[in-house]
Formats: C-alpha cells, structure tokens, sequence
C-alpha cells in the first residue's frame, strides 16, 4: 500500500462519517493505516502522519467556517502532529496488549486529556514491587 492510498482510505473514512473530526477515535484506524501513521524514520514523524494530522485539522476548519480553505499555522500543525503521534503510539500499544484501554478526549490536542489503564498483570507486578 502507498502513501498515498492511505491517506486515500482516511480521507474515505472522514467523508463516510467513519471518523468525526471534531473527536477522532483512532481505535476506528485499521492496523494498516495505524502502522503506516507510527512509522518513523530518525525519529521523526511520517509523513503520513503529517499528512492525516493536516487532513483531520482541515475537516474541522472547513465545517467550522464553511468553506473550501483552510488556514493552518505551523505551530498548530506541528503540535497536533506531536499529540496525534502520541497517541497512535499509546493505540498501538493497546493493541498488542500492552495497556488494557485507552481514551482521548481529542488526540490532536496535546493538552487533552488522556485515561490510560493498564492491565491486571502490570498492576500486580508494580503492587509486589512496593
């Protein structure tokens, strides 16, 4: 799968109302699109991710205004890139079981708030080491 077919799918996902902008629930991302947006490379963000990020913001600015333009800042791009990679992170490792649950109020909000619970095992094995 290309880059591009993968930010084709999100974009797919968002017109279909599979994924609401205003609240996107990353657990809706298939694994396939949820890998292609964790890649790094000399750890920085994929360009993938970059590209959902300003895909996501510019739902919201275009139903927030109504109109076809979208207005970004640098800064607000490069802040939701870093709260939106955090929290494909934080899925993913929900995923593989790691964490029992994860829920964002909004996960391109770096100052969100965000609930992780961890599994029985990981709170028994922190319990026996106190």
């Amino acid at each position: 799968m290309t880059d591009s077919e993968v930010i084709m799918d999100l974009s797919k996902m968002l017109m279909a109302g599979k994924i609401d902008p205003f609240k996107p629930d990353i657990k809706k991302l298939p694994d396939y699109i949820m890998n292609k947006l964790c890649e790094s490379q000399d750890n920085e963000p994929s360009q993938d991710l970059v590209e959902a990020v300003v895909l996501l913001l510019g739902a919201r600015e275009c139903i927030i205004n109504e109109t076809n333009s979208i207005k970004l800042s640098e800064k607000e791009v490069a802040e939701a890139v870093s709260a939106f990679r955090i929290a494909c992170g934080l899925e993913r490792l929900r995923r593989v079981g790691q964490l029992k649950d994860v829920v964002f109020v909004d996960p391109l909000d770096r100052n969100a708030r965000v609930k992780v619970e961890v599994p029985d095992r990981v709170k028994q094995a922190f319990n026996s080491t106190n």
